[in-house]
């Protein structure tokens, strides 16, 4: 293989044109380039004086796949199984969905009861049937314990590892 030994000017001094060709590394260099001048040294500009950006815990990643569950999460409904990770608000709209679907309430009605039981996820499993018939009154109660006792081992449920036993008389809510 051949190596010349003078190397034109032209490809000491590359022009922008080769980076347009090449957008990731143009790209690094448009961000560069407003820091650093011609020498290499460092521009005394604004961004050594502002302050640094607010911390955000979600990396990219974690944005990006919280963005794509929200796209594709389809509405709760009564048949779906409650799962551990949900938050109050999709608690509330399953009771509500409970409600309306197997006990006849208005959409009104069921919704003021949902709003009134707290907690998230794991409270939904940790309360037993005495918790229940409190909230819901007799025959109820029982009754949406045995629905939830009924599919704490489904999928996104109760996480394995956790024993059904302890988790239903843990009363954590």
């Amino acid at each position: 293989m051949h190596i010349p030994e003078i190397i034109p000017k032209s490809c000491m001094s590359p022009s922008l044109e080769i980076f347009s060709s090449i957008p990731t590394v143009y790209q690094y260099f448009l961000l560069w380039s407003p820091i650093f001048n011609k020498t290499g040294e460092l521009n005394k500009t604004d961004h050594q004086n502002s302050a640094p950006p607010a911390y955000n815990c979600e990396t990219p990643q974690k944005q990006a796949r919280k963005i794509k569950r929200q796209k594709k999460e389809k509405p709760i409904t009564a048949t779906d199984v409650p799962q551990w990770k949900w938050t109050k608000s999709e608690c509330q709209e399953w009771y509500r969905c409970i409600f309306v679907k197997y006990l006849g309430h208005s959409d009104g009605i069921a919704e003021y009861v949902a709003k009134e039981i707290s907690g998230w996820g794991p409270s939904i499993f940790s309360r037993n049937e005495k918790d229940w018939t409190r909230l819901l009154g007799e025959g109820r109660g029982p009754a949406m314990y045995n629905l939830i006792y009924k599919v704490r081992r489904k999928r996104g449920a109760i996480p394995w590892g956790i024993s059904t036993d302890e988790c239903m008389l843990a009363n954590i809510h």
